[in-house]
């Protein structure tokens, strides 16, 4: 199937909330509709403003135009919506569902994700007699996450090389048996190099990346510390920088009274958390892995068969209810009939 890549040139991102009385908005990460009050009684604000942000768009032979994009209300990511929630128009022309074959694509099928665990088994690390908390909390992590995407666990110390303990697996055994065996580790370099291990992270999740380049991708990357970098392999100005060049997700996690907190906030651009002691480890996996798949609820991905044969032409997407939309530019060069659902994928 050949893909034809669209220039990713947004026109317009508009946000705002119109009545949307028959359908309350979900806006809960966990793709529950938002209760009328809390514990306390108080009814939780209502959204305000829908936002979508484009993530990636191409088309596809025949005649498929295929855009993924991330919906949030109030920055809150919203999950849940199906097909008819949406409203597709090409050149201000609204495309008649029954045309189009419109669908909201399931992400497992069009939709690489993929994840990666980094774990600091440094000589602090052993000797603390924290590994057994550590195992519980990524074990935790692992399970969480199970079934939603492919993981990966390294590990590092003082040495340049971060080590595989799994490689990217959806098989929740392998991966508690690889967290298992951290039981026996022996540190190789007592050191800590924990700038070295999140460049070699992203650059594991590029290769992630370039393996699955039949769709399209997602990465994150979580990486758990008890101290700060002390090899000095990499800088933190370079890590930093790192974090902040590449589109995969990161976190960061922190054990301790030894972590630079100023320097997990840089690197773990998309959320840090912190534990001041072992026993509060297993509440910051878990909400680093709750995070994740939030992320990943809010992602669609909507696909339709254009009736368009030729020229460039643009596409919005709107959400019914809301003056939310986004609009994308394509060409319709080599469009031709024949297309349906299972071109979709």
């Amino acid at each position: 199937m050949q893909f034809l890549f669209l220039s990713l040139l947004v026109s317009s991102v508009l946000s705002g909330c119109g009545g949307v009385e028959e359908k309350p908005p979900v806006v809960s990460d966990l793709d529950e509709p938002r209760a009328d009050a809390d514990d306390t009684g108080t009814a939780p604000p209502a959204c305000t403003a829908f936002n979508m942000a484009l993530e990636q768009a191409e088309t596809v032979a025949p005649s498929v135009v295929r855009i993924a994009f991330r919906l949030t209300c109030d920055g809150e990511t919203v999950g849940g919506k199906t097909d008819e929630d949406f409203t597709i128009s090409e050149d201000g022309d609204s495309i008649s569902v029954f045309e189009s074959s419109q669908q909201l694509v399931p992400t497992v099928s069009s939709y690489q994700l993929s994840s990666v665990l980094i774990l600091d088994m440094s000589g602090s690390m052993i000797a603390s007699g924290n590994l057994p908390g550590l195992q519980i909390a990524a074990n935790s992590f692992i399970s969480t996450m199970a079934g939603n995407q492919n993981i990966a666990i390294y590990t590092f110390d003082g040495r340049e090389a971060i080590e595989a303990l799994v490689p990217f697996t959806q098989n929740t055994a392998l991966l508690a048996a690889g967290i298992d065996s951290l039981s026996d580790y022996e540190a190789v370099d007592t050191s800590t190099n924990l700038n070295g291990a999140l460049v070699s992270s992203i650059q594991v999740l590029d290769a992630e990346a370039g393996r699955h380049s039949d769709k399209l991708f997602g990465g994150t990357i979580a990486i758990f510390t008890d101290g700060k970098d002390q090899a000095g392999r990499v800088s933190d100005l370079s890590a930093t920088m790192a974090a902040g060049a590449t589109e995969h997700a990161i976190y960061s996690i922190g054990l301790g009274g030894e972590i630079d907190t100023e320097h997990l906030d840089n690197i773990g651009k998309d959320g840090a958390f912190y534990a001041g002691d072992v026993d509060e480890l297993l509440e910051s996996f878990d909400a680093v892995a709750t995070d994740i798949l939030n992320e990943a609820n809010g992602l669609y991905v909507l696909a339709y068969c254009s009736p368009k044969r030729a020229g460039e032409h643009e596409l919005e997407v709107s959400l019914n209810g809301t003056d939310a939309s986004l609009t994308q530019g394509f060409s319709a060069e080599g469009f031709e009939g024949g297309c349906d659902p299972t071109d979709f994928v």
